[in-house]
């Protein structure tokens, strides 16, 4: 199931299958592999069929906090989203069988957040905290309200704590990042945004936002060289505007000049920023 679901976060839905099909052949009463394969078919944008698989998943795990949270994480996370199936989920199962899962008060947070609901996140964050007043994971995400609210001093305290609590937890990096280059620390803001790359995955839209953030950084020539670095990756247009700023911005024109070019052949003129 783990192997599935992580083939899941990287959007390789063929894989997640084949993961999940095995585990079934493995364990046909494991319910987790019947979860995955229905958020599959929820991801798909088959709801009935997502159901059927959640529903057998439940038959043979009908106590089984995580079970009920995955299929929340599938509703709530996952293509055409059903918030309030999932806060029900989360409140009348996954919590009513293990009230200290931190991470079922953190979706719930979540789910509020997304929603613009700064209080109820900020309770379902101090529910969490409550269970693990060191979580680097809930620190961060309440550091995010503040930040939201535009409480910066608060935001960067709570950053700065959940670092601490765990020092390899790479998004708390990322935000104390862009909560730097808002303040206009530049210095600190690159040093907390190698930090976020260099505990995150190899993944290459990681290292896009890192170009950006470069460019946002004004380090222009750092950008250029993670950026044309990504290009033999990944094919967006917006590569090459950020490339054209950062070659105008060193003074290497030609250079620019072309990267714009490649940019307006890609991009739709209702994209263009003048």
């Amino acid at each position: 199931y783990y192997l599935g679901d992580l083939a899941l976060r990287d959007n390789d839905l063929t894989k997640a299958k084949e993961y999940f099909d095995k585990g079934v052949a493995a364990a046909h009463k494991n319910p987790l592999n019947y979860v995955g394969l229905g958020t599959i078919e929820w991801i798909n944008g088959n709801a009935d069929a997502a159901k059927v698989k959640f529903d057998l998943a439940t038959s043979f795990g009908k106590r089984n906090a995580i079970m009920y949270y995955k299929i929340a994480e599938a509703y709530a996370k996952y293509e055409k989203k059903n918030y309030d199936l999932a806060v029900s989920i989360l409140k009348e199962k996954a919590l009513v069988y293990d009230r200290n899962m931190i991470d079922a008060h953190v979706l719930l947070g979540d789910i509020y957040l997304w929603q613009s609901n700064g209080s109820a996140a900020a309770e379902n964050y101090n529910n969490a905290l409550n269970v693990n007043p060191n979580s680097a994971k809930t620190l961060i995400r309440k550091g995010q309200i503040y930040v939201y609210s535009k409480n910066y001093t608060e935001g960067l305290n709570l950053f700065i704590k959940g670092v601490q609590a765990d020092s390899t937890y790479s998004p708390g990096y990322r935000e104390l990042g862009e909560l730097y280059i808002k303040a206009g620390r530049s210095k600190e803001a690159l040093e907390n945004y190698k930090k976020f790359i260099e505990r995150s995955d190899d993944d290459i839209k990681t290292k896009l936002n890192y170009g950006q953030f470069l460019y946002s950084a004004k380090d222009y020539l750092k950008a250029i060289e993670v950026l044309k670095n990504v290009q033999t990756q990944l094919d967006k247009p917006i590569i090459n505007r950020i490339l054209g700023y950062s070659y105008f911005e060193t003074g290497d024109f030609t250079s620019s000049k072309n990267s714009l070019d490649a940019f307006f052949a890609k991009e739709e003129q209702k994209n263009y920023i003048a």
